[in-house]
């Protein structure tokens, strides 16, 4: 693949900035997924503006779905006269291996990965008494937090995370990201030029790169992929955008 000439923001979207999409728009909501305590489940009462934990505008937006992110990207294009749409798939990967070959853009060696990521580590595991080894999230399997400190407990603003090599901060972790692809179960219809494949067998299912700051290390890798219901809404599900 060789992707085209782009520009992708150095920051995931911030709240502050959604929300002024959000009040233009008159953007709705309805509910999100939130650790309610025992388990996830949908809140009615939580969205982008309170996603069960505390944060302020220079917080990645959370609680958004892929039809809000894309939504945002439309209307952003339309408020500057240039054109912003979310990344495709390629194009995320592309930058967050930012020229390296190794498993990480720092190296190999996963017990670096606090230095580097804000992910499900010990800060987590304390904030909201989580069993390492039996919580389960969703149907990703055992949650298993990394025995280490990344500095914050959920998400981190988004200056104060690490830039990797290419000046892109906060792209393997924070929050997950959606990209623009329909998803597909492996790369034999990708485009060569690192565009978005918007044809699938249920364009409603939509790729999204990155982890959030529940993941676990092996799962912040480049190379990782999660299929979503365009729909959902979840505590740790945001976004960046890319400008042509």
């Amino acid at each position: 693949v060789m992707v085209q000439r782009f520009s992708m923001g150095k920051f995931e979207i911030t709240r502050g900035q959604y929300r002024q999409f959000a009040e233009a728009t008159r953007r709705g909501d309805d509910g999100c997924f939130v650790w309610a305590g025992a388990a996830f489940e949908k809140v009615a009462t939580n969205d982008w503006r309170d996603p069960g934990y505390s944060q302020d505008d220079n917080h990645p937006v959370a609680c958004v779905g892929w039809d809000d992110a894309d939504a945002y990207a439309r209307w952003l294009s339309q408020k500057t006269g240039k054109r912003y749409r979310l990344p495709s798939e390629a194009e995320w990967e592309y930058v967050a291996r930012a020229g390296t070959q190794t498993a990480y853009w720092w190296g190999d060696d996963i017990a670096d990965v606090c230095r580097y990521v804000n992910l499900g580590d010990l800060d987590a595991q304390d904030k909201f008494g989580w069993d390492r080894t039996h919580i389960k999230y969703d149907a990703l399997g055992d949650w298993k937090g990394q025995p280490c400190h990344d500095g914050y407990p959920t998400l981190a603003p988004v200056h104060a995370t690490v830039a990797n090599p290419f000046g892109v901060f906060g792209l393997l972790g924070n929050a997950n990201e959606w990209v623009a692809d329909c998803w597909n179960d492996d790369y034999r219809t990708a485009p060569a030029d690192g565009a978005a494949r918007l044809v699938g067998a249920d364009c409603g299912l939509r790729a999204m790169r990155g982890q959030g700051w529940t993941a676990n290390a092996s799962s912040t890798r480049p190379a990782f992929r999660l299929k979503m219901n365009a729909t959902d809404r979840r505590f740790t599900f945001g976004f960046r955008v890319v400008r042509e």
